[in-house]
This record gives structure tokens, C-alpha cells and sequence, in this order.
């Protein structure tokens, strides 16, 4: 599968073709299959049951969009709530799974979300009447599962300048509207075994790469066919462009680092969620980004694909918008 072809507003690179080995299939146990099934069906009730869908979360679930400056959801009522909200703006909502991790309790997914603006968004400022315009944009959804298999914790990234460009309310870059992806999706649960070891030495090693700002090293991790698909900005770019990009990035933010927490691995990939923080204290050419001497501290969840060592494909999720209101370029 070669998943997800899009991009947001400033990272990533891929890596080159080698001679791959094919890796143990990942051992499926009860527990573990069982939370890939159950991740899978609470989709399916978001797209053609959402009001059933509070079975999927423990009463004290926490639902979060990090970086879209919206407070968590606490309790089942609020994020019932917002659900709710979202099916009233968009009536023919759906989530289409391109690709599901698995690891103990940990699921972590790229879903297509499509749907008609035919509702009316409340908003600070007023209300948005319905546009008619359809969306289709990438995100990423990371769960925590309890005992029972309802999700305690959620993570939603997606980028709000891709969603409103698409519905003619943002005239900066963004991601073009998507229509239609894989019909079924691609689901990989963790064997702990040697393979996904050694990706996630490989993960942290890039990281240490990027974080010394070091070219040569972040060019060398990556293959030559890698595909960068940073989903803040208009396109994805191959090897050398993602390199590029990111010597532009530490020109403009010369203390420019990447944190993550707890990265896990399934199969050939490896998932993390992370801050990207530094200081616009120059210029970003490749982004049109003059100096704005603001700080940055931007989450994300990535999502990268091994092959022999060498990433052959990152997914890189924050929310744009964000990133350019904490820079002073847009209202927060």
C-alpha cells in the first residue's frame, strides 16, 4: 500500500530502495486481535451509528485535538457532545481506516475523513452558514484502551488549514481535497520481536540526527524512494526536497528540536507523538516564512515506515493552522 500521498506546513523526508528481507508476521493473540477488531467496529459506528457510539469510550474518557488550541474533552457527555457537533456540520461524515497499529493496548490509525459542510458552525466570531463543499483531508487517531477495550485516552491531529481551505474559508497553502483511498485498511499488530527493536533503535537515532541538525545523517537514514508526507503543507516531497527542507527549517529556527515520548512499534512501523519546539529567529525560503522571532512548541504524531534500517515513509500530523497562529501569521 502505498499509503497516503499529502502533506501540512514543515517537516519530513523518506528513504531509498534496498534489497528487503521479509519480517516475521506479527503474532496475533486474543487480547491484541480483539482490540484491532474492537478499534475497527467503533469506526464503523462513527460512520453509520454515532449515537451509539459512547460504548467505545470509558465513562471518564479524555479526548484531545493537541495544537488546535481547543481545551481536552473530559467525560463521555463532552466528547459525546463534540461528536455530535461535527456529525451536525457535516450530516455525511465518514472515516475510512487506510491504516491500523496495534500494540497491547495502544492503537494508533490514518483515517480519510470525508463529508458535505451542511450545517451551520457556530464559532466565536458567529455562524459559518453551510458552504455545501465537501471535505476530504487525512488525520491521525491514537487510542488508549482499557481492560474492557474502551478507549480511556484520545488523540485527534488533523490540520484545520487543509479542512477550511477545502471549504473556501482559508486562502493560505493546504492540502487539496481527497475523495477516495484504500477500501480496506492495512492492520499491523506489534510482535515485539527483533524487527520492530531495531526500527525503533533506527527511530531514535534519526531523531538524535535532527535534533544535532545534521544533514548528511538525517539524508542518510532515509531511502532513496522514501516519501516525506508532512500533512500541513501542499504536496509530499521525495528524499532530497525533505532534506532541503529541513536545512531550511534550522535556518529559520536555529534551536529547532523534537521531543518524543514512549514511541512504540508495529510491524515495520514505529509511532511516536512528540513537541517540535524553537525560535523563528530567520528566514524559511522553502515555507515563504520571513522572521518573526516567536516560539514555537508544536505537537505532533508521526508515523514512519522501516525498510532494512532506512525510512521509506513518514505521515506527519500537526495541525497547520496552529503552527501559523503561534508564529503571528493568523489568529489563534
Amino acid at each position: 500500500m502505498r499509503l497516503l500521498r499529502a502533506s501540512t506546513l514543515a517537516l519530513v523526508a523518506c528513504g531509498s530502495a534496498t534489497t528487503s528481507t521479509t519480517p516475521e508476521p506479527p503474532r496475533f493473540t486474543a487480547a491484541t486481535s480483539e482490540v484491532a477488531q474492537t478499534y475497527q467496529q467503533c469506526w464503523k459506528l462513527w460512520n453509520t451509528k454515532w449515537t451509539e457510539l459512547g460504548s467505545c469510550y470509558d465513562d471518564a474518557i479524555v479526548s484531545e485535538e493537541p495544537g488546535s488550541g481547543s481545551p481536552p474533552w473530559r467525560g463521555k457527555p463532552a466528547v459525546m457532545g463534540h461528536v455530535e457537533l461535527f456529525k451536525h456540520v457535516f450530516p455525511d461524515a465518514r472515516g475510512d481506516l487506510q491504516l491500523v497499529l496495534v500494540n497491547g493496548s495502544q492503537v494508533a490509525s490514518i483515517a480519510l475523513v470525508t463529508g458535505t459542510h451542511a450545517g451551520a458552525m457556530k464559532r466565536p466570531g458567529g455562524e459559518i452558514a453551510p458552504t455545501n463543499k465537501r471535505i476530504g483531508l487525512f488525520l491521525a487517531h491514537a487510542q488508549e484502551l482499557g481492560a474492557d477495550r474502551r478507549s480511556t485516552s484520545e488523540l485527534i491531529f488533523l490540520d484545520h488549514a487543509a479542512l477550511w481551505g477545502q471549504l473556501g474559508l482559508f486562502r493560505g497553502p493546504h492540502r487539496s481535497k481527497v475523495e477516495t483511498a484504500s477500501a480496506e485498511p492495512a492492520v499491523v499488530i506489534a510482535a515485539n520481536d527483533a524487527v520492530e527493536r531495531a526500527n525503533l533503535e533506527a527511530f531514535k537515532r534519526r531523531i538524535e540526527h535532527l535534533n544535532a541538525h545534521d544533514a548528511r545523517a538525517v539524508a542518510s537514514g532515509l531511502a532513496d524512494d522514501a516519501v516525506w508526507s508532512d500533512f500541513a503543507i501542499p504536496a509530499d516531497l521525495d528524499k532530497r526536497s525533505a532534506v532541503a527542507l529541513f536545512e531550511n527549517l534550522w535556518r529559520g529556527f536555529s534551536d529547532l528540536r523534537f521531543t518524543v515520548r514512549a514511541p512504540w512499534a508495529a510491524g515495520d512501523y514505529v509511532v511516536a507523538v512528540g513537541s517540535m519546539d524553537g525560535t523563528n529567529d530567520g528566514e524559511v525560503p522553502m515555507m515563504g516564512l520571513g522572521k518573526t522571532g516567536r516560539a514555537l512548541a508544536l505537537p505532533y504524531l508521526e508515523i514512519v515506515k522501516f525498510r532494512d534500517g532506512k525510512v521509506v515513509s513518514s505521515w506527519m500530523f500537526y495541525d497547520g493552522l496552529g503552527l501559523i497562529a503561534q508564529l503571528g501569521l493568523a489568529p489563534s
